[in-house]
């Protein structure tokens, strides 16, 4: 049956901006606010974490957002009601806008995530289990649509770039050549003193090329951090690169340096000396994946109006006679008071919750990076 007001049910719903919910660790009084941020976490000032790569959150596990009145219902993941909030500008018709909106002053999040669009949430790996999952938690009732709410990321689906650390990894042995150079030029002299300014260190040229795209739509350049090890561990390399998400597509960069010094030498008499040293230029390829992956919340009509099961399991009290306005039997005629847990046909889910592993929401982009380095030695001076 129909509740009487038309309320949408977000399970475990981002919330990017503080707003106030009762405290729920048992200290102080109930007069207490806490203010949830992006990372879950209390506090007045902007969270600062970027996009998750994979895992659930510590945030309420379900929000009940009622259009008529704006006033929004928190649960934690037991579901017990930690009260309720205001809010404004909610829309009919399942779309909520401009409801505890992500913080955009947080560049990290905005650069590196998008709201997704409705085709795209179907294309992940994990699809026919998250369908299957959210089945089940419905009573076996299949949602009959699924959608985004593309107004505001913070209430919809988003698709990602991760910000972990990608490990690059070398195929095959690194080619390298050896040879000896003439970096100082070369004096004759009858026992004179002569100087010269010769170069060493390491410079090393990354060209990175997109080999396979990920079906996730990115128009802009992605900036990622990678580990590069070439032959041990002692010669890890953090690199800073930047991907396209078009194939074929190619970036370079440069690192390292080189740095001058100045080399001076006695001229024995007869003898013609220079400064010489030894330059090693060794080519490989390394090849790496980054994950763009899907994240947040996908939205569920179903034809039959339910009561969250969390909700029910939090307020069931077995053996307990049925007695007051707005108590119900459930199935094993226990207890409960459903009027905090009033039926509805919208619910939102968090995707983590039902994919935790990121293989399972992810699309990945696949690049190869063909290095070249170049090694100036410590000089000698070679005398003949």
């Amino acid at each position: 049956m129909k509740s009487a007001h038309s309320i949408l049910f977000i399970s475990s719903l981002l919330l990017a901006s503080g707003r106030p919910f009762p405290q729920t660790d048992g200290a102080g009084g109930d007069s207490t606010s806490l203010n949830v941020k992006m990372d879950g976490s209390s506090g007045a000032t902007p969270s600062t974490s970027t996009a998750p790569s994979s895992g659930t959150s510590t945030r309420p596990q379900t929000l009940a957002i009622d259009t008529e009145s704006g006033a929004v219902v928190a649960y934690d993941k037991n579901g017990k009601n930690l009260g309720e909030f205001n809010s404004t500008d909610v829309a009919t018709g399942g779309t909520v806008v401009n409801v505890a909106k992500r913080d955009t002053t947080n560049t990290s999040i905005v650069n590196t995530c998008r709201p997704a669009t409705q085709s795209e949430i179907t294309s992940i790996p994990g699809w026919s289990k998250f369908v299957a999952g959210v089945t089940a938690w419905a009573g076996n009732q299949a949602p009959q649509t699924y959608y985004v709410n593309d107004t505001d990321p913070a209430w919809g689906a988003t698709v990602c770039y991760s910000t972990d650390t990608v490990q690059l990894t070398v195929q095959g042995n690194p080619t390298c050549t050896s040879n000896s150079v003439n970096v100082g030029g070369t004096s004759n002299g009858t026992n004179a003193t002569f100087s010269t300014t010769v170069s060493k260190g390491t410079t090393t040229t990354f060209t990175t090329t997109t080999e396979k795209t990920s079906s996730f739509n990115w128009s802009d350049q992605m900036s990622i951090t990678a580990n590069l090890g070439v032959v041990k561990a002692s010669d890890q390399q953090t690199l800073s690169l930047s991907l396209t998400n078009t194939q074929g597509t190619q970036n370079s960069k440069s690192s390292g340096e080189m740095t001058s010094e100045k080399a001076s030498w006695s001229n024995p008499s007869g003898e013609t000396c220079s400064a010489v040293t030894n330059v090693t230029v060794c080519d490989y390829t390394a090849t790496g994946s980054l994950d763009v992956y899907l994240s947040g919340y996908i939205w569920l009509s179903f034809k039959t109006y339910f009561r969250d099961p969390s909700c029910v399991a939090s307020l069931i009290q077995p053996g307990a006679p049925c007695a007051g306005k707005g108590s119900k039997h459930n199935d094993l005629n226990h207890c409960y008071d459903a009027n905090q847990c009033p039926e509805h046909g919208h619910y939102g889910q968090q995707i983590e919750t039902y994919l935790p592993s990121i293989s399972d929401r992810s699309n990945p982009l696949q690049f190869s990076d063909a290095v070249s380095s170049t090694t100036n030695a410590q000089y000698q001076i070679e005398c003949h």
